[in-house]
């Protein structure tokens, strides 16, 4: 069962007062009722109707964002109060002097219903219209007289004239022409702004505006034209009922519209910046003359209105032409200016995006700025989705995306993928730097990239094969991956060459990351072992000891060895045989310490380090500097003889007094020098409390040997 939208008090309460309304507009024109009662529902309904318009209508305007559009609501709540005070004003007199008389000669009537119609017709002007009347407030104004003028001799000449009575009073007659005549010029304004657009209101309430006008517009007309004292159904009093219908139905509609979740927003089309419609309300004005003057007319008189009315007619018709001309150019101009704005926003855009690119030095992020700025690029373009693929690491013709974003960027698929034949036979093209445009999107992420809907829809809809554009991202010989710009419809050219200068943009910027990262792998590495240097030693050891004590108490260790015998070899052999030992030796370390815990690294000469984060303490660390002692004192191969060597191994752990890298360095070389003293290959482990040591004095409680005594014991073994 579906779950319609809860509707706020505000809606609730105009709901009702509609409902009200409505019931009363039914009764009136079906004629059921009596005429007193008739008139008596009339001027009851009116008031509470009235005055929840009003107080919806200033709700409305308490929303609104605009400040124009809140100043049309407040607006429109003041007409309805001043409708609300002339229906009490109605009601009164029906009460006090008991007699259904419809309508009402009272002045205070009178001067309410003109300045609420005043009123509307201010709050209609104050409409914010997307597009402009025309160039000026002048030729507005010109214009709403001209069809105030044309209202007025119509309603004159077919409602009020004919049926004016002997007792109706100039002033009468003046507000019942004010009363038609505003009415119609509401319709007019609100007819203009519902074609040229709304910016704020919901197009559809202008429409019950415009019908609240035409109703007043009938009321006016229809006042006079019933002849019965005591009708069953009164025209005049069912099209006020209906012109209460539609006041209320106006701020009720733009609530729904603003509670509405779904923004529905029609296309704009281009829209011709003035009207037509004063020219035809003066030939509807001359065509009246005609029709009242045929009888009594002469040939000569003919001739003169003949002639004057073709004349005018030319005149209006040359207008229209210039009009018309102007309105092209106009459109011509306004659109030559957007798209200038839009260049100069695209430029400022690759102007910030360069400098942007300058300091990013990390690939992703890199990726993920590639595929942000070329949706601004393309941000004026319907249903645009930008994104990066790369080809996967570690998988030979795979890709993956790096980032994207924009419509059904969701659906990309987010592991490594193998793109069609399609896809793979323009790689080539876009590996020596060449543009592909017109290619088809699902394509690039295989044939069930996005896999349609449960009901057998296709994956991907709403992107044709001609919206498509590939940009490779190169630099010199260096292919880092591909940007891909889609849209709904085909992209103009200035933004695909926007895209092509950010397409060289990113790729300027991963080469330069690309060659940050390789000189600063460079730097960090010894040339001859390919192990780290003293630089990624201290920077390691610099961060495990920082990081503070692990859990579970696991501690930072240090192995610094030293190669025994080495310069012997050097001395006899050469140093070529001296790198190749250093190397195997290298080789030898990094197959004993394959954990991620664990660097290794050449401080220099015949000297390694050994880094070992997080270990659980003595015991691991003195397993791995036995594997350590007995892979590189195997006999290794070197230049068609077999070499063996030594090593020497001193170890430290980090604990609350040594938490600088200096500290836990200098403990790993006394511990060395220790292990060096005894013939033969070994290591020693100092702890961390032992802060006093020195090469003469030695403490034997907490330096174990290789075999389990202390480094006093195998010293004295030594010396025996």
């Amino acid at each position: 069962m579906r779950i319609g939208r809860p509707r706020d008090r505000a809606e609730a309460l105009g709901i009702a007062a509609l409902g009200i309304a409505g019931i009363a507009a039914l009764l009136q024109s079906i004629g059921l009722l009596a005429w007193p009662a008739q008139i008596m529902l009339f001027r009851l309904a009116g008031p509470p109707v009235m005055l929840v318009t009003a107080l919806l209508n200033w709700h409305v305007a308490s929303r609104a964002t605009l400040p124009a559009v809140r100043r049309h609501w407040r607006l429109m709540a003041a007409t309805a109060a001043l409708v609300t005070a002339s229906y009490i004003s109605m009601l009164a007199f029906t009460v006090y002097w008991g007699t259904p008389r419809y309508p009402t000669h009272l002045p205070a009537v009178t001067a309410l219903d003109v300045s609420a119609i005043v009123m509307a017709v201010i709050a209609v002007l104050a409409i914010p219209a997307a597009v402009p009347w025309s160039a000026s407030r002048l030729r507005v104004g010109l214009d709403m007289a001209t069809v105030l003028l044309a209202s007025t001799v119509f309603l004159w000449h077919f409602c009020i004239g004919p049926d004016l009575q002997d007792h109706t009073t100039i002033t009468q007659v003046l507000a019942m022409l004010a009363l038609g005549a505003g009415a119609l010029t509401a319709v007019f304004a609100a007819a203009r702004v519902f074609l040229a657009g709304v910016a704020g209101i919901d197009r559809r309430a202008i429409l019950t505006l415009a019908g609240a006008g035409l109703a007043e517009v009938a009321t006016e007309a229809l006042r006079w034209r019933v002849s019965d004292p005591n009708p069953r159904v009164h025209p005049a009093l069912v099209c006020a009922a209906l012109f209460r219908v539609c006041m209320v139905a106006y701020p009720v509609a733009q609530l729904r519209a603003q509670a509405s979740e779904a923004d529905h927003q029609r296309p704009e089309r281009p829209r011709r910046p003035f009207s037509i419609l004063p020219y035809t309300a003066i030939a509807a004005t001359y065509a009246l003359l005609i029709a009242s003057l045929a009888k009594n007319m002469v040939g000569r008189t003919w001739v003169v209105l003949g002639g004057t009315i073709v004349l005018t007619g030319l005149v209006v018709a040359r207008q229209i032409v210039a009009l018309r001309d102007n309105a092209h150019l106009v459109i011509r101009l306004d659109d030559s200016l957007n798209r200038l704005g839009r260049m100069i926003a695209r430029e400022q855009t690759l102007a910030s995006a360069s400098t942007t690119l300058l300091t990013q030095r990390s690939q992703q992020e890199i990726w993920r700025f590639a595929a942000s700025t070329a949706m601004e690029l393309m941000s004026d373009q319907p249903g645009v989705l930008a994104a990066v693929i790369v080809p996967a690491s570690g998988a030979s013709g795979s890709w993956r995306v790096a980032s994207a974003t924009g419509h059904r960027a969701e659906s990309l698929p987010r592991s490594a993928f193998e793109p069609p034949r399609a896809f793979g036979l323009l790689i080539p093209r876009l590996r020596i730097g060449e543009v592909i445009e017109d290619f088809d999107f699902p394509q690039i992420c295989g044939e069930d990239a996005g896999s349609g809907d449960a009901d057998g829809r296709p994956p991907w809809p709403g992107y044709p094969a001609s919206t498509t554009t590939l940009l490779p991202l190169m630099a010199g010989d260096q292919f880092f991956g591909v940007l891909i710009a889609v849209s709904a419809a085909a992209l103009p050219g200035e933004v695909r060459e926007s895209l092509n200068t950010l397409r060289i943009q990113v790729a300027l910027a991963l080469a330069s990351a690309a060659l940050a990262q390789e000189m600063t792998r460079r730097a960090t590495l010894d040339p001859l072992t390919g192990l780290g240097n003293r630089t990624l030693l201290w920077d390691r050891l610099s961060q495990a000891l920082a990081s503070g004590p692990a859990p579970n108490g696991r501690r930072t260790a240090l192995l610094l060895l030293d190669l025994d015998g080495f310069k012997e070899i050097n001395d006899t052999f050469g140093h070529a045989t001296g790198d190749e030992v250093l190397r195997l030796v290298s080789e030898r370390l990094g197959r004993c310490c394959d954990s991620p815990m664990t660097t290794v690294v050449r401080l220099g000469g015949d000297e390694f380090v050994v880094l070992v984060e997080r270990t659980a303490g003595v015991g691991p660390v003195s397993s791995l500097a036995e594997r350590i002692i007995a892979a590189i004192t195997l006999p290794m191969p070197v230049c068609g003889r077999m070499v063996s060597i030594g090593v020497s191994v001193g170890v430290a752990l980090s604990g609350p007094d040594v938490h600088l890298p200096d500290d836990l360095l200098r403990h790993a070389d006394t511990a060395m020098y220790v292990a060096k003293r005894r013939p033969g290959s070994g290591y020693t482990v100092q702890g961390s409390e032992i802060l006093d040591m020195t090469e003469s004095v030695v403490s034997p409680a907490v330096i174990p040997s290789r075999n389990g005594g202390t480094a006093d014991a195998a010293r004295e073994r030594s010396g025996r």
